[in-house]
């Protein structure tokens, strides 16, 4: 890789920054290292350093220095088995040095050589050099840290895909102040351990030139079979077998409506997944599998641990297993309906949080995860005769839904006065969605989709819309923003219902745009005048009831 005479300068910074690093760290860690000899000796046979050929910059091969943690001969692992937590491999002193971290400290003598920085992408094993891709290859091209930007963002949370995606960004957009606040945050997480930093990574607070911006995007393609980045060609006449698994659904129901008056080519059927005789059906005369059926809106702070199992029975388990069926049963399409929470909670009031193609998904809480390890567990089986597709919709709203939005419109019904907040979030129109998916089970596309409305959503405009439906005019002040503010840093439910009502959360537009499919029929204004109407008796399901 050709760096400019700005990054080569930050290259020169970062070796000198390194030599001084290194140097005073040994001077200083001397002493304990003498310890830590000693204690391997009297604790283990075999040597005190363990020592292992590990490809460098350019794939030029050096030996890593740690501390011997395991019985001599165990560390010769084959390629891919893990050091397990209580591993009986590991020396008694063994399990201490690896949860401080210790056991890596002398890989400073690695930096002093110039074989390693303190600062870069972690070094693998040499075997590991056979499955990397292009993309994965330009991690190589900087020399490997004792640290990095995976290993402060929650690594071992993380999957292989996105520390590979976290380490190319650190190669692209390097700087010694980058490594600096990397070295910080090191600090926090041997003394705090990794969950406390469960998917906050850097990369979210740094600037991102757009130059650099669009090369990560388009080397990213092998990660994720993304559906902004295809070209869509629908023949709107043909005909397809739709089955949607999960009864009595609010989207699923919708859709189905939708469906017969806009696409009547397409034969919708409902399956009921409440019963285990489901898995009796014959899923091998359908061309795709509409999944909806899962568990939602969990009051997440008066959930028990077996509730928290059937979450994850319900949303990762019962997904995968359909998925599974559908493909052994020939069904060319599986559309999963999973959402925006795989990325977490929204940014509190007063901050922003826009989630674009770089974005890692973090979730907050056992629903997010749930929805997440669907998410990844059904595109693991997609193939070319099996095309999944996976939906991540922001907050959907329409006549009958359930959840925030029949919450808001009370609130604007009711209230003279409301805050006036300007804040951003992604929403999506139940007939914008239901379009979105007629057109992709048409097209038989697989990938991910983040399908929303071609406008964010303003909640103090949103309040002022639904009551303008209404007949009646809400007052919105900026004087009421000091209480939300106040609100907002309260702990528990008023500060959580602050942020999820005031705060920020969207896709980046681009993401939602597709060549040759066109979704997005209703504007935001219409939306909510048609949300607002009368609800029939084919508008009513109830979205919280989705196995059936």
């Amino acid at each position: 890789m050709g760096y400019s005479r700005k990054k080569q300068r930050e290259l020169r910074l970062k070796r000198e920054f390194d030599i001084i690093v290194s140097i005073t760290g040994i001077v200083f860690l001397l002493p304990i290292w003498l310890l830590i000899a000693l204690l391997i000796k009297m604790t283990s046979l075999g040597p005190i350093f363990f020592l292992q050929d590990r490809p460098g910059y350019k794939k030029r091969i050096f030996k890593i220095y740690k501390f011997r943690t395991m019985h001599q001969g165990s560390e010769k692992m084959e390629k891919g088995v893990e050091v397990l937590k209580n591993d009986g491999r590991i020396t008694k002193i063994g399990g201490f040095l690896r949860r401080t971290k210790l056991d890596e400290t002398p890989q400073l003598l690695n930096v002093l050589k110039g074989e390693m920085s303190l600062v870069g992408p972690r070094p693998e094993r040499v075997a590991s050099l056979e499955d990397y891709t292009p993309f994965i290859a330009k991690r190589l091209d900087m020399k490997p840290g004792m640290t990095g930007l995976a290993q402060v963002s929650g690594n071992i949370y993380l999957e292989l895909q996105d520390r590979y995606r976290l380490d190319v960004y650190y190669v692209e957009h390097f700087s010694l102040l980058l490594d600096i606040r990397i070295l910080i945050r090191t600090i926090g997480v041997v003394l705090l351990g990794e969950e406390r930093y469960k998917g906050r990574n850097l990369i979210k607070t740094m600037p991102i030139k757009r130059k650099h911006k669009r090369s990560l995007k388009d080397s990213d393609a092998g990660f994720e079979d993304y559906g902004y980045k295809k070209r869509f060609s629908i023949d709107k006449t043909s005909h397809k077998n739709v089955l949607i698994t999960g009864a009595n659904s609010y989207i699923g129901e919708s859709f189905k409506s939708y469906a017969n008056v806009h696409y009547p080519k397409l034969k919708i059927d409902t399956i009921d997944m409440m019963k285990h005789s489901w898995r009796a059906f014959d899923f091998s005369s359908y061309d795709v599998v509409f999944h909806v059926a899962g568990i939602a809106h969990a009051d997440i702070g008066a959930v028990g641990n077996e509730e928290k199992a059937r979450y994850y029975a319900v949303n990762t388990e019962l997904a995968i297993e359909t998925a599974k069926i559908a493909k052994e049963s020939g069904v060319k399409q599986f559309i999963l309906m999973s959402s925006i929470i795989v990325y977490g909670d929204s940014a509190p009031y007063g901050k922003k949080k826009v989630i674009d193609e770089t974005t890692i998904p973090s979730p907050a809480n056992f629903y997010g995860d749930s929805k997440w390890k669907a998410d990844q567990g059904v595109r693991k089986l997609g193939d070319d005769r099996f095309h999944v597709a996976v939906l991540r919709p922001p907050m959907i709203y329409g006549r009958g839904s359930k959840g925030n939005y029949p919450a808001l419109s009370k609130l604007a019904k009711k209230l003279p006065f409301f805050p006036d907040v300007n804040n951003q979030r992604s929403m999506l129109y139940i007939d914008n969605l239901c379009e979105f998916l007629c057109l992709l089970v048409l097209s038989g596309e697989g990938g991910v989709y983040f399908p929303q409305n071609a406008q964010y959503s303003d909640t103090s405009e949103l309040v002022r819309i639904i009551a303008s439906a209404g007949g009646r005019k809400v007052h919105t002040t900026k004087m009421l923003n000091g209480v939300v503010a106040f609100a907002s840093h309260i702990p528990g439910k008023i500060g959580d219902l602050a942020d999820k009502a005031f705060g920020n959360l969207l896709y980046d537009q681009r993401l939602s745009q597709h060549h040759g499919l066109h979704y997005q029929v209703v504007d935001l204004n219409e939306s909510i005048v048609l949300s607002e109407g009368k609800i029939t008796s084919a508008d009513g399901a109830d979205s919280r009831s989705d196995l059936g």
